[in-house]
């Protein structure tokens, strides 16, 4: 679509799905993406829900009938974004494992030097990985 095609209110559709433009800028519009359950968001402006901004190029993808998504890409290449996945996250568990550890650790050694006992049960509650809302306080 041309960027003169586009109406307030005009329901347009992208790969992504279905939207509504909410408005119109020199040379962007701005469009709320439509399948919400609760049809009040759309209530606006402003708007409960986030607005996106299309430009030049998203607006020429755009077209007033549905698309399909077109998922582009090889297997090789989907495999290798799913295998660096599963890496961060193994990554992040190792972390969060040896975080733990050091919690345990620094337990005797706070509790040597006379910290509070709130920053003991921050380090308890780590050491076994709970959540206590003493951190939050903390900061």
């Amino acid at each position: 679509m041309k960027h003169a095609d586009f109406r307030i209110g005009l329901e347009f559709y992208t790969t992504t799905g279905a939207w509504r433009c909410t408005d119109i800028g020199a040379r962007v519009i701005t469009a709320v993406k439509l399948g919400q359950p609760d049809p009040k968001v759309y209530d606006g402006p402003p708007y409960a829900i986030a607005e996106f901004v299309f430009d030049e190029d998203d607006q020429a993808a755009a077209s007033l009938r549905p698309q399909k998504l077109v998922v582009t890409g090889t297997l090789e290449t989907r495999t290798a974004v799913a295998n660096r996945a599963t890496a961060a996250a193994d990554a992040l568990r190792r972390d969060v494992e040896r975080l733990r550890r050091i919690c345990a650790e620094a337990y005797p050694f706070a509790a040597a030097v006379g910290a509070p006992a709130r920053v003991l049960d921050a380090l308890w509650a780590a050491a076994e990985g709970r959540h206590t809302d003493e951190w939050v306080r903390m900061e």
